[in-house]
């Protein structure tokens, strides 16, 4: 996936052959805060969505169909 979007002053991230482009603030927090973790959650009763777990399973937000 791609966008068409500037990325001046963004720093570029890479792990596991996927190429991020992060906002400073963003990074400092998230190398202050440890792992993060992707994953695409399927619910039973249909549709899914992107779950991103921030710092050891703390804190946790999603992203899909009910947003």
């Amino acid at each position: 996936m791609a966008l068409e979007e500037s990325i001046d002053g963004l720093e570029k991230v890479e792990s596991n052959s996927i190429t991020l482009y992060l906002d400073k603030n963003l990074k400092e927090y998230l190398e202050k805060n440890g792992t993060v973790s992707i994953d695409f959650q399927s619910y039973p009763s249909g549709g899914g969505g992107y779950m991103i777990t921030v710092g050891g399973g703390c804190d946790t937000s999603s992203c899909g169909d009910s947003c």
